[in-house]
C-alpha cells in the first residue's frame, strides 16, 4: 500500500485550519501533518515536517502567502503549493502564482475541490 500524501495546512482562521485538517484526516489517501498560522509559521513549518503538498492561505497577518511562496521557493524546495483563498482574481492571485504557487482553489467551493486539487497534485 502506498504511504499517504502529508499535507501541511497554514491558514490564520482557527476554524479553517479546523475543517481542513478534518477534510484531509478523514481522506484515506492524505494525512495531515501539521499547522500554521501566517507565512512564516509555514516557511518553518515546510522546513520542519517536509510535507508533501502545502495548503495555504493568501491574506494573514504578520507574513502573507505569497512571502510565504516566495520563501519556500528560495530555498530551493518544490513541493506543491495549494494556494486555498477567496482572493481569486486579485493582485494576490497573480502574485501567488508568479512566485511559485502550483493552483488556485477558491475557499467557497466544495471541500471535495480542495482534496482533488491536493490529489492532482501529489508527489
Amino acid at each position: 500500500m502506498a504511504s499517504a500524501v502529508r499535507v501541511a495546512i497554514c491558514d490564520d482562521e482557527p476554524s479553517v485550519r479546523r475543517l481542513v485538517w478534518l477534510w484531509v484526516e478523514a481522506t484515506p489517501d492524505l494525512e495531515p501533518i501539521g499547522e500554521a498560522t501566517e507565512g512564516l509559521e509555514a516557511v518553518e513549518l515546510v522546513e520542519r515536517e517536509r510535507p508533501d503538498v502545502l495548503v495555504l492561505d493568501l491574506e494573514m497577518p504578520g507574513h502573507s502567502g505569497v512571502f510565504a511562496i516566495e520563501q519556500i521557493r528560495a530555498s530551493g524546495a518544490t513541493l506543491p503549493i495549494v494556494v486555498y483563498s477567496g482572493s481569486a482574481g486579485s493582485h494576490l492571485h497573480e502574485q501567488a502564482l508568479a512566485a511559485g504557487a502550483t493552483v488556485f482553489v477558491q475557499k467557497t467551493g466544495a471541500a471535495s475541490e480542495l482534496l482533488d486539487a491536493i490529489r492532482s497534485v501529489a508527489p
